[in-house]
């Protein structure tokens, strides 16, 4: 054990660290207490034994790459901070505070700052203050600081999870902030510039005003395009055309600007990866992921692979974004078919985005053909099946065209928004305002 004296306008503060534990692994316990962190298996969760030959209880089971570092009990005993590494002992980002109940139940995060990292969590042996140290940026050898933060703050100001959404916002284009932030709804899906550009890209002041607005709290998601390349972005370089760089492919005839990209290239994967570092340093719950039916544009040219690339290419974006920030949010928008095809879909994204499921698959305002409607609920009942956010978004403007689309959703257990497809105005439909 160790402790660390602090002498800070002229209060002396002693930070008990518990047992300094420097393996990484599960936690477990032995009699009541805590023995530190070990292995009670192999690195699959679905291949690990846990039983130990000492006797000790397993409580709790590190999956998704998580390491854990300096265990111990709250004064009270039922609660243990730890520190989660979400990328590997000593191997990259690391350092998010989180709190675990002693007798079951999901970490708790703490910490929540993008920018530092944070470890040795400490508990006043009053209960009243929880300590830990933090340093900027990623390099260990960068000085590190002390802060401290009252329990009862670190479990009051939890963020809205996604199961408390019952109506969202979709809205690209024509942002104003503070009238969305005056609105009552869960979930705002926005694009992080004003107007898609590197010099529009709103502040991370910006974006935590949004989450935390008079409105109430919301789960703000960033727009990002993953199937094509869009020639106003940070990335775009005006000598650009189909074919140079060597990923870049035709335009898109419904959208000028737009190119295809060949989404499984390094290259481009490497763009997006940046574009989801600026998401994360903005501030954003998570993104929210378009053209991800961009696969079938390659796969009906004879790309066997064109699906699974797809996958495989969320999963990078998913791991990517949770080694910064284990709780990031992965939408996609459309093809819920992957998730039948490759189950392990429905293990990398939090939910989905269905447009047309109801109006205007053919055409806005219209009814989409009863055929495609049911072959699309087909679909997105797995993602409910598997208790994820549903979202859908209908384009029409009839009155009740709109009442039947957020009636038919919500029957299914799906989270409604009716629009208009320019995505362009902050609408509020009669009948159907947020609460």
């Amino acid at each position: 054990m160790r402790a660390t004296a602090i002498l800070a306008s002229m209060t002396l503060l002693v930070l008990w660290t518990g047992p300094a534990v420097s393996n990484a692994g599960d936690l477990l316990r032995s009699n009541g207490e805590l023995v530190g962190v070990g292995r009670t298996g192999s690195n699959s969760s679905a291949h690990r034994d846990h039983h130990r030959m000492d006797g000790a209880e397993l409580i709790y089971d590190l999956t998704r790459r998580a390491r854990a570092q300096n265990p111990f009990f709250s004064p009270d005993g039922q609660m243990l901070p730890v520190t989660l590494c979400h990328n590997g002992y000593n191997n990259g980002p690391a350092g998010f505070y989180f709190i675990i109940p002693v007798e079951g139940g999901q970490p708790i995060r703490i910490t929540r700052d993008r920018i530092h990292e944070d470890g040795a969590p400490s508990w006043s042996p009053d209960g009243e203050w929880i300590a830990f140290e933090s340093h900027r940026g990623r390099d260990e050898d960068t000085p590190a600081s002390l802060w401290r933060i009252a329990a009862s703050d670190a479990f009051s100001r939890q963020p809205p999870g996604l199961h408390s959404v019952n109506d969202f916002l979709y809205q690209l284009q024509n942002l104003d902030l503070r009238a969305i932030g005056e609105t009552a709804y869960d979930l705002v899906i926005m694009d992080y510039s004003a107007d898609g550009s590197e010099a529009g890209e709103f502040t991370a002041a910006e974006i935590d005003a949004l989450r935390h607005s008079p409105g109430g709290e919301k789960i703000v998601l960033a727009y990002m395009s993953i199937g094509e390349a869009e020639d106003y972005r940070f990335y775009w370089r005006r000598w650009w055309r189909p074919g140079y760089p060597p990923w870049l492919d035709a335009e898109n005839p419904d959208w000028p600007g737009n190119y295809k990209v060949h989404y499984w290239d390094p290259r481009w994967q490497a763009i997006i990866l940046e574009y989801t570092d600026r998401l994360i340093d903005a501030g954003f719950d998570g993104a929210y992921l378009d053209l991800i039916d961009a696969y079938e544009y390659y796969a009906d040219r004879g790309r066997a692979t064109a699906a699974e690339e797809m996958v495989a290419f969320v999963q990078t974006i998913a791991t990517h974004a949770r080694a910064r920030d284990p709780d990031f949010l992965i939408i996609p928008q459309n093809a819920p078919e992957l998730a039948t095809s490759f189950p392990a879909y429905l293990e990398i994204v939090d939910g989905i985005g269905q447009e047309e499921v109801y109006y205007g698959y053919e055409e806005d305002d219209q009814p989409t053909p009863p055929n495609i409607t049911a072959e699309l609920e087909a679909y997105l009942d797995a993602f409910k099946k598997a208790d994820k956010l549903v979202l859908t978004i209908d384009y029409a403007t009839t009155p009740a065209h709109i009442d039947d689309a957020y009636a038919r959703s919500r029957a299914k257990g799906y989270v409604p928004f009716v629009t208009v497809r320019e995505l362009d105005r902050l609408t509020i439909n009669p009948g159907h305002e947020p609460d």
